[in-house]
Order: structure tokens, then sequence, then C-alpha cells
């Protein structure tokens, strides 16, 4: 009886070191590990391109930002969405190590300026509502601060409340406070989601659901497949809307670019239908905008704001569907509240245009882009000629047409492409790039621009300006679907 009593001891004795040692290794763990980089201690235990693994992706940097704020106290703030998060690598940045002490590019040009530290604390997916709560988190951590960069672009102007600001306001126990909570430090240090998000992101790289796909995967290998005729009928089938690059019968410019022309079509089309429909939205963001340059110039910060660039296809489609007068008006609005810079043209709008520039969809320019900016931004290179006041806004929207004609008659593929676009398509229901609708005769059935395109199937792909210009005597074309299906019969 007394053996098993001692016997008795020694297990709960054991049972309770175990137990004490988890609950000290679990948060460790976490902290390390630090998937939401809260912590900002350690990154060397994150495997590579870490992000993908994080539930939400990029739509938790404003966990991130609001702890770099804390942490960083920086001199100098820069504000914005997704945009300018992507475009300014530095601390901050979503795919920068917050951890390292190595300087980049333009943390060096800061810390030689005198605007060091400097922190990138734009918020993906955030709107200007976003930014001034920041702005307000910031002051709070820091009342010296000296300078803060706000960058916009025209879409944001319709960009009210969305899940990324909800999110600030229910997740984020952080803005407004000096240090991390101890209800953040508990739900991203002890709870079972972040642990198992830990693991994923670990160089452990025990990824638990991986593997259970893995399994599913496997199981439904083993059931029968049914047979299924992807088109029966074209007109009955909803076409496919072809955006990757590599299932595409055609070649565009490049792959990036692709999607850039159909990313930047759907910008104008948004931003033309938004201003005709949106006018209260446009009030309330301009109005979050004012209160904000109101809050900057009362503390005596000095302040820049800019206007990212985008791509220059958004522009063309912009100025071929005779809607620039939105930009115009959208510009107007902006100057209103404050004067600007406007660094649309500072990208290489010629014959060589750089696919480079944009990430792919026409709105997130690489980082590159943002160390060409940065030094205006901060005073090292003269700006002037950017500025854009209420009383230079139509001289500045003249020259951005002029530019964005340029681009079109510059580039003989552009100009094409452009020509066989009706003016109003922007303003219509269609698709405004390619759908594919079946396989008939040995032909890809495709609709492009709103016309109809029979390919005949082979390895290479096309080229765009053969098909559209009709050059190519093996494709048929016609406005209508049957006419097209009974040239194709014969």
């Amino acid at each position: 009886m007394v053996k098993l009593k001692t016997r008795s001891k020694k297990s709960v004795l054991i049972f309770s070191y175990l137990f004490a040692f988890l609950i000290i290794l679990t948060p460790t763990f976490n902290i390390l590990v630090d998937p939401y980089s809260i912590f900002l201690i350690n990154y060397k235990l994150r495997r590579d391109n870490h992000w993908a693994y994080v539930p939400g992706d990029g739509g938790s940097s404003h966990l991130q930002k609001a702890a770099g704020i804390i942490k960083y106290k920086p001199n100098t703030l820069i504000l914005g969405s997704s945009v300018v998060d992507t475009g300014f690598y530095l601390k901050g940045n979503f795919t920068h190590n917050d951890a390292t002490s190595k300087l980049t590019a333009i943390e060096k040009i800061s810390k030689e300026s005198g605007y060091y530290p400097v922190y990138n604390s734009a918020v993906r997916g955030g709107s200007i509502e976003t930014m001034h709560q920041y702005l307000k988190h910031a002051l709070i951590n820091n009342t010296n601060l000296k300078r803060v960069i706000i960058g916009i672009e025209l879409p944001i102007l319709f960009h009210l409340e969305n899940e990324i600001t909800l999110k600030i306001q229910s997740e984020n126990f952080m803005i407004g406070k000096k240090y991390v909570p101890t209800k953040t430090l508990f739900d991203y240090s002890l709870t079972k989601d972040i642990t198992l998000t830990s693991l994923k992101c670990s160089r452990i790289k025990l990824d638990i659901r991986h593997s259970l796909n893995k399994i599913k995967e496997f199981s439904s290998s083993l059931l029968p497949k049914k047979e299924t005729n992807y088109v029966q009928n074209a007109k009955k089938e909803i076409p496919r809307q072809l955006m990757n690059y590599d299932l595409m019968p055609i070649s565009f410019l490049g792959k990036k670019t692709t999607t850039e022309m159909y990313l930047g079509a759907k910008i104008a089309r948004d931003l033309s239908k938004k201003y005709k429909n949106n006018k209260k939205t446009l009030d309330q963001v301009t109005r979050e905008l004012d209160e904000m340059i109101y809050s900057l110039k009362k503390h005596k910060i000095d302040y820049v704001v800019f206007l990212s660039p985008i791509s220059p296809y958004s522009y063309a489609f912009m100025e071929h569907s005779n809607n620039f007068d939105v930009v115009y008006d959208l510009m107007s609005e902006i100057a209103k509240i404050t004067p600007f810079y406007n660094f649309s043209e500072i990208i290489n709008l010629g014959e060589d245009y750089n696919e480079s520039i944009f990430n792919g969809d026409g709105r997130h320019y690489s980082s590159k882009v943002g160390e060409i900016l940065f030094p205006y931004l901060i005073g090292r290179k003269n700006k002037d000629e950017f500025l854009v006041t209420k009383d230079t806004v139509s001289s500045s929207v003249k020259k951005m047409k002029s530019a964005t004609s340029n681009f079109v008659s510059n580039n003989p593929e552009n100009r094409i492409l452009f020509s066989k676009i009706n003016k109003s398509f922007i303003e219509s229901k269609h698709s405004i790039f390619l759908e594919k609708y079946q396989e008939k005769y040995g032909y890809n059935i495709i609709k492009l621009f709103g016309e109809f395109y029979a390919i005949p199937k082979q390895k290479e792909k096309y080229k765009l300006i053969d098909v559209i210009s009709k050059s190519n005597k093996k494709v048929f074309s016609s406005k209508s679907f049957d006419n097209l299906i009974k040239k194709i019969s014969y």
C-alpha cells in the first residue's frame, strides 16, 4: 500500500513537471516563431515565405504594424494600404524580417537624412480611416514624431470600413497602447490555434493541414470518377475567364503584363462606376483625410502626401473610354484638402515599358519603385515638378493624359489592342478580357473584347497581335457565336 502511494506520488510529480514544461515551452516556441510578427524577437525559426501559412495572409498585417510602432517608436512614419506596404521595403514591410539589424536601401537614405528610425505602417487592406488610426497610435508611442509620409491611390477614395478595419477594432488590442496587452500575449502565445500556426510557419515544417489534405486526396483518388463534358451548350454555359497565363492559347506581352492589362481594365471600370454611384462614400473618405491632415498640422508634424503610380493600362482604359474626367475630379478632391505629389509619370511609359514595375495587378508596384520615390519624399531630390495644388490639377491631368496616349501609340501591340476595343466597353457588363467557351472541331472558342474567335489547337501560343489584327489566316472570327460555329463546321 505504501509502495502504491509512493508510485502514485511519483506519477503525479512527473505529470506536473511535464505539464509545467509544456506550459513554458509552448509560449516560448510561439513567441520565438512569432508568425504574426508581434513580438519581433527572432525570425530565424520561421520558414521562408511564412506568411503563406498564416491564416488570413497579409490581412493580419494590422497586428504587425501596431506592434512595430510600439517597439521602434519611429521618427518617420509611412502610412498607406497594401500598395505602399509592398512598395517600400523596410521595417514593417510584410516580407521584411523586422528582427534583423541590417538596413535596407530606404533605411540607409533615411538615416543619412536624419529621418531614422523609419517604419512602414501601411496596413494591407487598410483604408484612409485605418491610416488615421495608426497615426494616432504612433503619436501615443512617440510624441516626437517628426515626419509622416502618406501614400494614396485613387481607388482608395472609395474604400470604407471593411473586414480589415473591423479586425483592427475587434482583434487589435495594441492600438492606442504603449505595450502589448495581456490578452494579445495570451492569444498569440498560449492558444491552440497559434501553436498550430507556429508549427506550420516554423522551420520544423510540420504542416498538419497539408498532411490531412494529402490523405483526403488519396482517398478521393480511390473513388470512381464521373465523366464530365466541359461545355454542352456554349450559350447556356457561363464562360471561364482565363487569367492564368499558362492556360491561355494567346501570348500577350508577358505573364505579368497580361494580368496587369486585365486588372488595369478592371480598375478603370470600377473607378468609373464607383465615381458615378458612390458620391456619399467619396465624401466620407475625403472627410477622414481632411481630419487626418488637420491632426498633423495641429501636432506640427511635417507631412507629405503622394499619389502612387498605378498601371498605365488603367489610365489607358480610362482615356480610351472617355472617363479621364474622373481622374481630374478625384485629384481635385484631394487637392482641396492638401497639396500632394503625383508620381504617376515617374514610371517608364515608353515602348520598352518594364513589366517588373508592377507586381502583376496594376496597383502594387515593386520595391524598386519605392526606392526611386523615397528620395523625393524626404527631400533628397527636388519633387516640385510633381506637385499638385488646387491651381495645378488641370495641367497635371493634361500631362498624365498626354503620357497615357504616348504609352498606347509608342507600342504597336497596344495600338492594335485599343483600336479593337469599343469605347463604351468600360460601361458594359461584358468581360473585359478573355473568356473560354468550348473546344469544337479542333478549335478553341474564345471571346476577346466582345468578339468571338476560333483558334486551331497547337502547342505554341498565338500572338495577341496576330489574332486581333486578323493577320493569321488560320484564325476565324465573328461578332456572333453561331456564325463562328458555322464557319468552322465547314
